[in-house]
């Protein structure tokens, strides 16, 4: 379902090391009129020279993003005059800020910086209290899908993780590839009100765990329990990852169950974009997982690259777009595309325009060969008396074979030793 691979995922390893320490080096800001701006909020302490030149220290204390409250508290050899900005996280409504235990009267709006310009003396407290409300984002572009946020958190519902260690027989790997693999259910549609969906919610919070370390799945300080329901025809696709989300409402006719959700980033095997269970006519049944258009990529828009109307001038011209298989993973493989019609017609030709790399260690090659299927009822199955399927670059390569009424046609790509493959252009006739 998920597959962590030190050797093919560079950029999460290195990205993971690097974050943390631009997040700490962001946490607070240098103010043009000699302030200090605290943009984020974390446990830290921040030594600087503010109004005349004076060097402050402010102590961060918080548990945030799990609780609410951030507290400061100000060291100064001497009373200093200087402005403090904090910021309001833009999901916050209903901040409040005291100083030295008095409510201060600031209006706080989300998303922006209030400014306290006022004389400070050693000792001062201030305390900051950012309420976290459960809401709802509805991803319209993802088929009216939801995710659930409490304040600056987003939630995923809670997976149980088995590590599984691929290439067994390298026992001495230091950095092992790991398959991670689901052991509990994960489709579910949540059962929300969409007007109110904090009534519906149970917020659990939980002892901070002891090692002071909450990013681990099985420590989260924090937890949602939300109504759901399992959607039995939603499974892993033929790639071995989630099949797509499909429009919500959907119905369901499993029991509703109560599940756990943490925030996101305690897992590993994340389902945060959601489908909403609806009862109403406008609710409908989740269709099975069907098959991909393309044995690398479900991407749909390969269909109208392939068919694209332009011309190319040679096998080189990626100008016109061309549909890319390559991967070190999948060089010399057998590989294929589908081309439905929507409905039945009659084809007997079909011609295949081949990009290629022509420098000495390039990786794309025109294929080894190639074969065309059509889809008889629920098998495929080859055309009858196919003369051609050429290789050639620089030209159409014509297949032309007994008339066949169908719904669609498969190519099968051969790829050759070593080597990845191209279609620029797929012509059916």
């Amino acid at each position: 379902m998920q597959v962590m691979n030190p050797r093919d995922h560079h950029c999460c390893q290195h990205n993971v090391a690097s974050a943390w320490p631009y997040f700490t080096e962001s946490l607070y800001e240098a103010t043009p009129d000699r302030g200090l701006a605290a943009m984020m909020y974390a446990p830290c302490t921040v030594s600087v020279q503010v109004g005349d030149g004076t060097k402050v220290t402010i102590e961060q204390k918080t548990r945030y993003p799990f609780e609410e409250r951030v507290e400061l508290g100000l060291t100064t050899p001497k009373s200093v005059a200087f402005p403090l900005y904090l910021r309001t996280p833009s999901w916050c409504r209903q901040a409040k800020l005291s100083i030295n235990g008095q409510a201060q009267n600031l209006a706080m709006k989300g998303g922006d910086l209030v400014r306290i310009a006022r004389t400070w003396a050693n000792g001062d407290k201030i305390i900051l209290d950012l309420p976290m409300a459960i809401a709802l984002t509805r991803w319209e572009k993802n088929k009216d899908s939801v995710s659930v946020n409490r304040g600056p958190l987003t939630y995923s519902i809670k997976i149980g993780e088995d590590y599984v260690r691929q290439h067994p027989e390298r026992k001495d790997d230091k950095w092992p590839a790991l398959e991670i693999k689901p052991t509990t259910p994960w489709n579910y549609g949540l059962v929300i009100d969409g007007t109110d969906p904090a009534a519906g919610i149970e917020l659990v919070k939980k002892e901070f765990p002891a090692s002071g370390q909450p990013f681990a799945l099985a420590d989260a300080p924090i937890e949602l329990k939300v109504r759901a329901k399992r959607i039995p025809n939603w499974t892993e696709n033929y790639f071995g990852v989630v099949d797509k989300v499909q429009p919500s409402p959907v119905k369901s006719g499993q029991p509703v169950e109560t599940v756990t959700m943490v925030p996101m980033g305690w897992a590993r095997l994340r389902m945060s974009a959601l489908p909403m269970i609806g009862e109403g006519p406008d609710a409908k049944p989740w269709a099975e997982c069907g098959e991909p258009i393309s044995s690398w990529s479900e991407d749909e828009k390969i269909l109208k690259t392939l068919t694209d109307p332009r011309e190319p001038k040679d096998s080189e011209d990626g100008g016109v777009g061309m549909f890319l298989m390559y991967s070190p993973s999948i060089a010399g493989s057998k590989q294929w595309v589908r081309m439905p019609f929507g409905e039945a017609r009659t084809v007997s030709r079909a011609r295949t325009y081949w990009w290629t790399e022509h420098y000495e260690h390039g990786g794309v090659r025109v294929p080894a060969s190639w074969q065309l299927f059509y889809k008889d009822g629920d098998v495929w199955k080859p055309v009858a008396n196919p003369s051609g399927c050429g290789v050639a670059a620089n030209q159409y390569n014509g297949v032309t074979f007994d008339p066949v009424k169908t719904t669609e046609l498969r190519i099968e790509i051969q790829f050759q030793p070593g080597r990845c493959g191209s279609l620029i252009r797929w012509r059916v006739e």
